[in-house]
């Protein structure tokens, strides 16, 4: 269809017409006045005014739009699971669920989708295959050694992102060996997901197996802290005997708990108590005593390393009316014994109430005062406020090696707050707009989800609550990094941004509404509490801080399989702008037999997500032996050693896929429930793809031409400029 033209001048339309009309009127009256009229100049008037119409039109910019619909095929997209688990079954009678997942298939629901969509079957395992036509997939073995569900599920979504998927069918039985639990299928998903039940509900009878699935600790805690060690443990065939799960420290049995697991399969989570009463690096390791007759008891331990480092943990926390944020921050901060926190916050008639051991501190915030404290917390000030003085003692506090966190509030993120005095020297986000409020989702960036702060609870970050309030539209320096954004109508957001200043460290929170992630009613209400611990400690200032050069080792797995490869990277920081990166460090692994293995890794440039840029160090290692595995950075900086804190992962000796077990219907469930399709029996797929949506999407293709801006419009131009400048030279007019 062709819509009406479009003029697209920036000009003024009465402009244009006056500038035109003036031009006419003296070529007219030029001409009129010329001494000797004649037909002559009739005809070089008529070339003239010509001139000035085409010219005129031009100016216009006219246009045409055309708007062309198409009719467009939906996606409809089937993931086929090809792992060796596939080839389970509880008994000879009952087909594998690979036979299963094949024949429905060679169903007829399969003709009829494929003929009214773009139909794509994608084989998975450890890696997600392009697309193969139906016949291969029907012919397909089930032999991958394990199974990347999730990030068979996050390669789809990013692959189809932008198009329209009308639903997935998921043909797996939900085993995921790389993730330790099943949080992440909570998540929401952009299309439907169908999910089946592959096996009938019979009882599994298998030999006895126990195994421990994964720890989660904090792997970084003050000396005199209290922790948890979580430990995930599962099996089948226990007969309902009690088992004794053991808690060893550096080979010393230290705790003992007893659980019990269905015969017929299951998993338990248990929680160790841990006190850190010394600084150091201690290995903790969890380990199942065999049961009789357990065929594989190499899967029976795992092992985790925790650095306990040391109690500097002076603390000040600066308010302004008091609000929801203050009250919940101030519990957590009281919560940890070890930590000494100092509040001031504003009080009534303006006045400033003080909570904690104050001592001789005002204020005034000077740098002799500023020294006895390791991080300081701002609240919501404008400039005024902060007052003349107390910025620059904050840019030098950080400049020496302190912490600084920006909490924020329309005050002190609007205009006339933080960048209008020398704080916005060190802000990670500048320029963020007035707050906006909904319900958006939190998402942690994948340079958050592997920073040291965070990179130990993957499953937590997956599941944080939404936040009701966010600064949008702020911009990140150069020098910072985006831990977590928001997503909202408008596109995603910078919510947590962080970026190192001389030898000191800035975080900067663009939302007011944090603090309601401690009332969430689900099973979330410790991200609160477990943010700031895990934020503060990491922010509390080791002896390596004070140095001005960093060597960090960082990884986005904490466990693997014995013959998976794991990618460790090392991130080398100077404050000395000017100061070169070296081309290569060298990397010690401590294998568990005792062995330390060089490596040299290589040089890269990293991209952020936020299109920034750094220079990092790489090293692909495959272990051959199971157990815990320490690595350690090392360089040489002006003739001195440069050392990075030990990076620990443990490798398993086995596979899950070669453990016969039952599906694990509560991730297809959580599928489904998370997306808005169903779970459903095998004789119920046919009856529920017929009733999909499968009509074809009418799309409009909007195309502009343009209507002066075209080859015969400015040759008619050029030639009735060369005409009349031809007359005239011929007939020697001026």
């Amino acid at each position: 269809m062709i819509e009406p033209l479009l003029f697209e001048h920036a000009l003024p339309l009465a402009f244009v017409v006056a500038a035109l009309g003036v031009a006419t009127i003296a070529a007219v009256l030029a001409v009129y006045r010329w001494p000797g009229f004649s037909l002559l100049q009739i005809v070089l008037l008529i070339l003239r005014l010509l001139f000035f119409l085409l010219l005129g039109w031009c100016l216009l910019l006219p246009a045409r739009r055309i708007d062309e619909r198409e009719l467009r095929k939906p996606h409809f997209l089937v993931a086929l699971d090809v792992s060796a688990s596939m080839t389970n079954t509880p008994s000879a009678d009952v087909p594998s669920r690979h036979a299963t997942a094949r024949s429905l298939l060679t169903q007829e629901w399969v003709q009829v989708v494929a003929a009214q969509t773009a139909f794509q079957i994608h084989p998975f395992d450890l890696e997600l295959s392009p697309a193969v036509p139906l016949s291969k997939a029907i012919q397909s073995a089930s032999a991958g050694s394990g199974t990347a569900l999730r990030q068979t599920l996050d390669r789809l979504v990013e692959r189809y992102r932008g198009q329209d998927v009308i639903g997935l069918l998921l043909l797996s039985d939900g085993l995921d060996t790389r993730e330790q639990s099943s949080f992440w299928a909570r998540q929401s998903w952009p299309f439907p997901i169908y999910t089946v039940r592959l096996e009938p509900p019979v009882s599994w009878h298998a030999h006895p197996e126990i195994r421990v699935d994964g720890v989660d600790t904090p792997r970084r805690v003050t000396v005199g802290w209290r922790s948890e060690l979580k430990a995930s443990v599962s099996g089948e065939g226990t007969r309902g005997e009690i088992i004794p799960v053991q808690l060893f420290r550096d080979g010393t049995l230290i705790q003992e708990l007893p659980i019990q697991l269905p015969d017929e399969g299951g998993s338990r989570e248990l929680v160790f108590p841990l006190h850190h009463e010394s600084v150091g690096i201690f290995t903790y390791e969890v380990n199942l005593p065999p049961l009789p007759d357990e065929p594989q008891t190499n899967d029976n331990q795992f092992a985790v390393t925790v650095h306990v480092m040391d109690s500097r943990n002076q603390l000040l926390y600066v308010e302004g009316l008091p609000r929801w944020e203050s009250k919940y921050l101030m519990r957590v901060l009281r919560s940890v014994p070890e930590l000494t926190p100092l509040a001031f916050i504003r009080g009534p008639e303006g006045r400033f109430v003080s909570y904690g051991a104050r001592g001789g501190t005002t204020l005034d915030l000077t740098e002799a005062q500023l020294t006895a404290f390791q991080i300081v917390i701002l609240g919501d000030f404008d400039a005024s406020e902060l007052g003349v003085g107390r910025d620059t003692a904050l840019v030098k506090f950080v400049e020496n090696g302190g912490s600084l966190i920006l909490l924020g509030g329309p005050r002190s993120w609007g205009p006339g707050g933080w960048s209008a005095t020398a704080l916005d020297r060190l802000l990670p986000i500048r320029r963020p707009g007035p707050p906006i409020e909904g319900r958006f989702p939190v998402l942690a960036t994948p340079e958050g989800a592997a920073h040291p702060a965070f990179a130990t609870h993957p499953d937590w970050l997956l599941r944080l609550p939404p936040i009701l309030s966010v600064f949008p539209g702020g911009q990140p320096t150069p020098a910072a990094s985006i831990w977590m954004h928001v997503q909202t109508e408008m596109g995603p957001h910078p919510l947590i941004g962080f970026q190192r200043f001389g030898q000191g460290k800035v975080v900067a929170l663009l939302t007011d509404s944090l603090w309601r992630w401690q009332l969430d009613p689900e099973d979330r209400a410790d991200s609160y509490h477990r943010f700031w611990t895990q934020l503060l400690n990491w922010l509390l200032p080791k002896q390596t801080d004070a140095e001005p050069y960093h060597l960090d080792l960082f990884s986005d797995v904490e466990q693997i399989h014995l013959g998976d490869p794991i990618q460790i990277r090392a991130r080398y920081t100077a404050h000395a702008i000017a100061e070169p990166p070296p081309e290569a460090i060298t990397c010690e692994m401590l294998v568990p037999d005792g062995r330390r293995i060089p490596f040299v890794m290589t040089r890269e440039i990293v991209a952020t997500e936020a299109a920034r840029r750094y220079t990092a160090y790489s090293l692909r290692f495959q272990p051959e032996i199971p157990g815990l595995h320490r690595a350690t950075a090392r360089m040489t900086v002006h003739g001195a050693p440069l050392e990075s804190a030990p990076y620990a992962f443990f490798v398993k000796p086995y596979t899950p896929e070669s453990i016969p077990r039952p599906p694990d219907y509560d991730v297809l469930r959580a599928l489904t429930a998370s997306s808005g399709g169903r779970f459903l029996d095998p004789a119920d797929v046919a009856n529920a793809m017929r009733g999909l949506d499968l009509k074809p999407r009418e799309e409009i293709l909007v195309r502009f031409s343009t209507l002066w801006n075209t080859s015969p419009l400015l040759a008619c131009l050029v030639v009735i400029l060369v005409v009349e400048w031809i007359i005239r030279k011929w007939k020697g007019l001026v």
